[in-house]
């Protein structure tokens, strides 16, 4: 008794130094595992050839070939498909990385300097390479040399060292891909095509074949005539266990609830837009540009436009006073005002060229302008456009003179497009641009016609929060009220809503059209069967989800593909069926017609059918008929042959071989053939025997 009260004095100390020991141990057992690593399984993506891949690490390297192909496209953020493409891409890198730059190395394959540098700049530059937007002429698109030679030039003096890093990166891509392309082609040089190979591959090619054939289809049977029984179904499952193998998956039942603006809010967005009339229509037109900026939800459009580009609500405007105000008035989704700021004849299009001064570290920008007026002031006395270009101007275009080709109106910044469109053909001037300083000179111009500047501002009618409140208690409703499988099902459609299906696998980063459903399926592969979800919020609707079935990897159970087996033994004993129908009315024959007459049925006719066929003219995929029909002598009427979609009887009328083949083509093309497929055969079985463990659909 005394020591049980020691126990119960002492149970708070006891507790605290079992919990400390039992919390040290696990961190411990988390921070240095078994194989001495240090790290914890809980933050790694995924094992590929027994190393451990942490979130940290993956992450790192999908940012850098982010960062990389945004500079590459020259674009600050990327859609959420492209993200995924980058993730999928950086996870396939690290996979080569640890397992297949292991078989180069043992191959030795390796990609010199030399070979690095014809790639890049030199005879044979990669043609991923040459896509890079920053190594394209601005104006002709094609690919500049020169511009990858200044590039180089110039990436180290990028103080960040994002450049230098940026580029590291990619050429350790191109080496990677040289890499790929000497392995495959390594693999597909040992790939031979003997002569026996290639006269059997051009007799199935070939060979032609006519034949007459009875056809019973399946569908011609009642399903009543045939007895199918549980002990049927199980027997099949189990002879046929490698038909039933599937990948991990997750079912779902969901329903939407669009997030849409009422009444209610449109008629809120055209008080607004009416509000703010009076103001938009007194502003000068100096501040108004601001004001449309600030106010609307559309950018100010200043680009001059003919009649027919005039939109149906404000056509009007062409031929009214300056100043005149149309709206509020709706187009699309938006309410909008207009009005008139002028007109004036404009060319549809003009043909300029220009010289870039650009400030820079080493040009300050009073100093630019001094050097553009320079070479502005040499070309006015005589000096050739085309020569100071190429000299001077730090635009791609310089190579080509500073030709800029033909360009429409908007197509320019703003005010290098308003010297080009309000001044003449001949006009040489000098325009400041956010890019720096250009001698520009207006060669060409269409002929001008009539024209309306118009200022429209526009908001957009859209779900206000008491719109959207009411939609989400609807959701929130129908989630609460149907927690069941059966009733999430029957009351969508009593409710008026689409029940839809989905099936997902634990990686996949598509569901239906939403943009970003990742969430749902994240959800899913931690709910339980018949769990129904929270409201998600994707692409302006609110989703509910269920679980309406949950797949494991490997052989499926007999309830999960009953009803695919059960289809499948219908077919069996309905082919039996007919089999025997075919048997009993065909003996004693001596010809199809016969046969026919007998089933009352018609002999039908198949012409140049060739083994190597897709399908077959009329009837549709049947490998077995075309099997049946190489191995039968012709005249002779074959027993009955079970297909896809009916049973068949067939006699094969005439044989057509080809009289001369080119067997030395043919060999050469049966070879191209298994050496394109041998290596992409071999990288992936070399994945396939690897340790690889996806496990990023726990953080992504």
């Amino acid at each position: 008794m005394a020591t049980l009260q020691k126990i119960r004095d002492h149970a708070g100390t006891l507790v605290t130094i079992i919990v400390a020991l039992a919390l040290l141990a696990f961190i411990v057992g988390d921070l240095f595992k078994a194989d001495g690593t240090f790290g914890s399984s809980r933050n790694n993506v995924g094992t590929i050839a027994g190393t451990d891949i942490p979130i940290q690490y993956y992450q790192a390297k999908v940012d850098e070939n982010t960062e990389i192909y945004k500079q590459n496209t020259q674009q600050n953020s990327l859609e959420s498909a492209v993200y995924d493409q980058i993730q999928d891409q950086t996870w396939e890198q690290l996979v080569r990385e640890y397992v297949i730059d292991e078989e180069y190395e043992k191959a030795g394959i390796n990609v010199t300097a030399d070979e690095l540098y014809d790639m890049v700049q030199g005879n044979f530059v990669d043609p991923q390479v040459m896509q890079i937007p920053i190594f394209r002429d601005a104006q002709t698109g094609q690919f500049d040399r020169n511009l990858v030679i200044q590039f180089l030039k110039n990436k180290d003096l990028d103080p960040s060292g994002q450049a230098a890093a940026s580029w590291a990166s990619f050429e350790k891509s191109l080496v990677q891909n040289k890499k790929d392309q000497k392995f495959l082609s390594l693999v597909g040089m040992g790939m031979y095509a003997t002569k026996l190979q290639a006269e059997k591959e051009s007799a199935d090619k070939n060979t032609k074949y006519d034949f007459d054939y009875i056809q019973l289809r399946y569908s011609s049977v009642a399903d009543s005539v045939v007895k199918v029984t549980d002990s049927d179904l199980k027997k099949y499952y189990s002879a046929h266990q490698s038909d039933f193998e599937q990948d991990e998956s997750r079912d779902l039942y969901y329903v939407t609830f669009p997030i849409v603006a009422s009444d209610e809010d449109r008629q809120s967005t055209i008080e607004s837009v009416e509000k703010i009339k009076n103001e938009f229509a007194s502003k000068d037109k100096d501040a108004l540009e601001q004001f449309v900026n600030l106010e609307s939800e559309q950018p100010f459009n200043g680009k001059y436009l003919a009649k027919e580009d005039l939109s149906a609500p404000i056509a009007e405007l062409f031929d009214a006073a300056e100043g005149t105000v149309v709206g509020p008035y709706e187009e699309g989704n938006y309410v909008k005002i207009a009005r008139k700021l002028g007109s004036a004849r404009v060319a549809d299009s003009v043909e300029a060229r220009h010289i870039l001064i650009r400030p820079s570290a080493s040009l300050s920008d009073e100093d630019a302008k001094a050097k553009a007026d320079s070479i502005l002031n040499a070309i006015k006395k005589g000096a050739s456009f085309a020569e100071m270009a190429e000299k001077f101007s730090a635009d791609g275009s310089a190579q080509d003179g500073g030709n800029l080709g033909w360009f429409t109106e908007g197509q320019m910044v703003k005010e290098f497009n308003d010297a080009c469109f309000f001044g003449k053909k001949g006009d040489l001037v000098l325009v400041q641009t956010q890019f720096g300083y250009h001698v520009v000179e207006i060669q060409n111009q269409t002929a001008p016609s009539q024209k309306v500047q118009v200022a429209i501002l526009a908001r957009e009618i859209s779900a206000s929060n008491k719109t959207v409140d009411a939609i989400y208690g609807n959701a929130s409703r129908f989630g609460s009220s149907y927690r069941s499988l059966d009733a999430f099902r029957s009351n969508a459609d009593k409710e008026g809503l689409s029940l839809r299906t989905a099936n997902v696998k634990r990686n996949d980063r598509r569901l239906a059209n939403f943009e970003n459903p990742r969430q749902v399926i994240r959800w899913a592969y931690k709910a339980s069967f018949g769990e129904i979800s929270e409201i998600f919020e994707l692409d302006n609707q609110f989703v509910i989800a269920i679980v309406s079935g949950i797949h494991k990897k490997g052989v499926a159970s007999f309830d999960e593909v009953r009803n695919d087996i059960a289809r499948r033994v219908l077919i069996e004993k309905k082919a039996d069926y007919l089999i025997s129908k075919l048997n009993d009315n065909s003996k004693g024959a001596s010809t199809l017609q016969a046969v026919a007459d007998k089933l009352g049925e018609q002999v039908k006719e198949a012409k140049n059918v060739s083994y190597s066929s897709y399908s077959v003219p009329s009837v549709g995929v049947e490998p077995s008929l075309q099997a049946a029909m190489v191995t039968l002598d012709e005249q002779k009427i074959s027993s009955p042959i079970k297909g896809n979609n009916a049973v068949y009887l067939i006699q094969v009328k005439q044989v057509e071989k080809a009289e001369s083949v080119d067997l030395a083509r043919e060999r050469e093309l049966l070879q191209r053939t298994n050496m394109s497929k041998a290596g992409y055969q071999v990288l992936s079985a070399i994945e396939a025997a690897a340790d690889i463990e996806d496990n990023r659909s726990n953080f992504y």
